[in-house]
């Protein structure tokens, strides 16, 4: 005989007359806020991102803002401050954009989900860098004080690294879904000439084909690679790789961003915030100076995120995995 099922208890929304706040021990105020530019904690938040466990550029304030109008339908602020996060002098120690949702995998599961969407590939929450562990014990201490789903989906977390141990050191449950590995260039630690091999341990035949690929690449002109850093080339290099990928399969499908100017209009806004910081690249490919691939970088301390990519696709020279390996 089956052992019946044991179902989740139904989940009964708290009234959202008033925001949320609630005391946890230690002093600190869990709250539940809507993603609002003029709220007077922003300034708050964004001192946490800068000394957050995790660097995380997509939910830092000025990146997450700029995405709301986009992509924030029904997201909130969980946040974890040493006081309401209204008041004056308010410090952050936590803060995690989400969505309440009742059902979860065909179930009646209600849990809070990390906000992702296709501009924000990384769901690690914000976690005060000086007292981490009673931040991330704070964090998920917040929503049963609340009157909220006990259960934290955190979509995009990192399976490794500093927050993925501070979990284990905590003895936190955690489940990975579809645990994978994120692709990784990194050539920071190595010497001149480990660089230049850094390709060898592909196989001959595919060193080969990249090998024509650039040779194919140069015939059509000199190819030239430009990092630009520079905020004032920025509007200029997103008009031109919002042309680039309209002029792709992505314009015949219209899936492109110049065929969704909301979400264009979030990527220069993101762009734009980021730039105020430094904390964002365009990458540019040219043939001839004819531009033929761009990438945009959000950077996360020493690392950067490939956020958009276009290419042309007329020629499969200039397709993004060969025009990037062999530029």
């Amino acid at each position: 005989m089956t052992a019946p099922v044991a179902m989740p208890e139904p989940y009964t929304p708290q009234p959202r007359s008033a925001p949320l706040s609630a005391p946890l021990p230690g002093g600190l105020v869990a709250a539940i806020r809507p993603l609002d530019p003029a709220a007077p904690w922003v300034r708050a938040w964004e001192e946490l991102g800068q000394r957050a466990l995790v660097t995380n550029p997509f939910y830092e304030a000025p990146y997450a803002l700029a995405a709301a109008p986009s992509f924030g339908a029904g997201v909130r602020m969980l946040l974890v401050a040493d006081r309401p996060p209204e008041e004056p002098g308010v410090r952050l120690v936590a803060a995690w954009p989400h969505r309440s949702v009742g059902r979860r995998w065909g179930l009646p599961l209600p849990v809070l989900m990390g906000w992702t969407h296709g501009y924000a590939p990384l769901g690690v929450p914000l976690l005060d860098g000086e007292a981490p562990a009673p931040a991330l014990a704070a964090l998920l201490a917040a929503p049963q004080v609340l009157g909220e789903p006990p259960r934290l989906l955190l979509q995009n977390a990192t399976a490794d690294g500093p927050f993925a141990d501070l979990l284990d050191q905590a003895g936190t449950r955690r489940v990975g879904y579809w645990a994978h590995q994120r692709g990784m260039l990194d050539a920071s630690s190595l010497s001149e000439a480990e660089r230049a091999a850094y390709l060898d341990h592909l196989s001959g035949n595919r060193r080969r084909r990249l090998r024509r690929a650039r040779r194919r690449l140069e015939a059509g002109g000199e190819v030239t690679f430009t990092l630009l850093a520079e905020p004032a080339l920025f509007p200029a290099a997103l008009d031109a790789h919002i042309a680039l990928e309209a002029a792709s399969w992505k314009g015949q499908v219209g899936t492109a961003l110049a065929q969704r100017p909301e979400e264009a209009a979030m990527l220069r806004g993101a762009v734009a915030a980021l730039a105020q910081a430094g904390r964002v690249r365009i990458a540019q490919l040219r043939q001839g100076g004819r531009l033929i691939a761009s990438m945009v970088l959000p950077l996360a301390g020493r690392d950067a995120f490939v956020l958009k990519v276009a290419h042309d696709d007329t020629d499969p020279a200039a397709a993004t995995g060969c025009s990037w390996s062999t530029g």
